[in-house]
């Protein structure tokens, strides 16, 4: 497995680019049917809050992930995780 940082700021494409915090760390593993993600990533100092997304779905196309499904739930999959 390997762990990639996109820029996912549009719908129209996802871009294999480096992100608004800088990502040491990376690894990843698969067991039971579950995908876990670990990363260190380094905020700005005094950062409060950070925005956060999830999807469901594995599905890749040529190294890049495809797009959901575009119904509410998952439109509405984020949240702010307090720091």
């Amino acid at each position: 497995m390997t762990v990639n940082t996109d820029n996912i700021s549009s719908y129209s494409s996802v871009v294999k680019s480096k992100i608004a915090f800088d990502v040491s760390d990376t690894s990843a593993d698969y067991s039971d049917g579950v995908m876990r993600i670990f990363a260190t990533l380094t905020l700005p100092a005094n950062t409060q809050s950070v925005k956060q997304v999830w999807q469901v779905g594995g599905s890749v196309t040529e190294g890049v992930p495809n797009h959901h499904e575009f119904q509410p739930p998952n439109l509405n999959s984020m949240g702010t995780l307090v720091l």
